[in-house]
């Protein structure tokens, strides 16, 4: 009895990708209804920041890459607080002229992510507002592209996808690479479906008219705000043609971090959607909510539960140990075992403090 039992514990974490596999193939921008090429509105880009001084010029120089109409482009940094000389770094690179409107705002304490976007929400005059990271890379053609899925009257926001600079650095990296990838993938499944859980507020465009401020208390800014539009009855989409790039979490005190801080934020995102889903609030299928549910409360405890079944059925386990041993030998299944055992335990942290009521915190470098 013991074996079978941790045979199946064993196989409970990959019905998830039994799930991926049924998922619908991404959406592509020529299958959408009511696209109108020639939509080109005001876009007001706001970019919260906190000792940002050594990316801040990278960040303009690729700005200044983008093409999209002079007149029509505003860009917002709302500095919260930095002790480095943010934003003395902006106003020196911005000396030597910039194609876009420029305003540099100053908070003199870091109040957190969320309360910067809303002080640029209200100074921003597009009928579109996009945000982005101050170390999240665009590719010239972004603005282009995302306003042209929001042209859809049934689209209400548009994310994109994210691609490390530094992808095969390390185990760390290698880990963060492939997780982002199964990632992006249910999430364009998701938005085929209706729309992706959750939002990347590094490459984020919303249509103004839908909402009121960014999203602060219950859930991220990106993710949160997302469902407050998708509530409303409009499409919040993850589509493979939006790319920024980044580096990924370098080393394992910054990869324990970076999970535990996103694994709440996602704990939170999905205790406001399925409040909205109870309230009749939210399209999105139940089988994308329950999908989440499972993976995010569920399956980063079967680690532990392994474990411990191991240790408890000693030494009837061990045949089950010898037959899993050869798969040990590839890398690449070397690093998925580790990043997933590395992560559940970061994702069982994120759940203890959310059980603690923990709730949004301020952005860390």
């Amino acid at each position: 009895m013991g074996p079978y039992l941790l045979l199946t514990c064993f196989l409970l974490p990959f019905l998830p990708l039994l799930y991926l596999w049924r998922l619908p193939p991404p959406l592509k921008r020529g299958e959408m209804k009511g696209i109108d090429p020639s939509f080109e509105p005001k876009v007001s880009i706001i970019i919260p920041t906190h000792n940002e001084a050594k990316v801040i010029g990278a960040k303009f120089k690729n700005l200044a890459k983008l093409r999209y109409p002079r007149r029509k482009l505003e860009i917002i940094l709302v500095d919260s607080g930095s002790k480095d000389g943010t934003l003395e770094k902006a106003r020196e690179v911005l000396k030597g002229g910039f194609p876009f409107e420029v305003r540099l705002v100053e908070e003199k304490r870091k109040r957190g992510k969320g309360k910067a976007l809303n002080l640029g929400l209200r100074l921003a005059s597009g009928e579109v507002i996009a945000t982005s990271d101050a170390d999240a890379m665009w590719g010239s053609q972004t603005i282009e592209k995302a306003v042209r899925y929001l042209s859809s009257p049934e689209v209400g926001a548009v994310t994109g996808r994210e691609f490390y600079l530094n992808a095969k650095e390390n185990l760390w990296t290698r880990v963060e690479e492939g997780y982002r990838r199964w990632y992006e993938r249910m999430r364009m499944g998701e938005s085929r479906l209706h729309s992706a859980l959750s939002f990347q507020g590094a490459l984020a465009f919303y249509k103004r008219e839908l909402f009121r401020r960014f999203e602060e208390r219950e859930a991220s800014d990106d993710t949160g705000t997302a469902l407050e539009i998708c509530g409303k009855g409009y499409r919040c989409l993850m589509v493979p043609d939006l790319v920024f790039r980044d580096a990924a979490p370098p080393t394992l005190r910054d990869f324990v971090r970076v999970k535990i801080r996103r694994g709440l934020h996602m704990l939170l995102g999905l205790k406001k959607a399925v409040r909205l889903k109870r309230e009749d609030r939210l399209p999105l299928p139940w089988s994308i909510l329950f999908f989440n549910l499972y993976l995010h409360f569920a399956v980063p405890f079967l680690p532990l539960l392994l474990l411990f079944l191991f240790f408890l059925f000693l030494p009837s386990s061990l045949p089950l140990l010898l037959l899993f041993l050869p798969f040990l030998f590839p890398e690449k299944t070397r690093v998925l075992l580790i990043g997933f055992f590395v992560s559940s335990l970061c994702m069982v942290v994120a759940f203890f403090l959310f059980l603690k009521g923990e709730k949004m915190s301020n952005w860390k470098k």
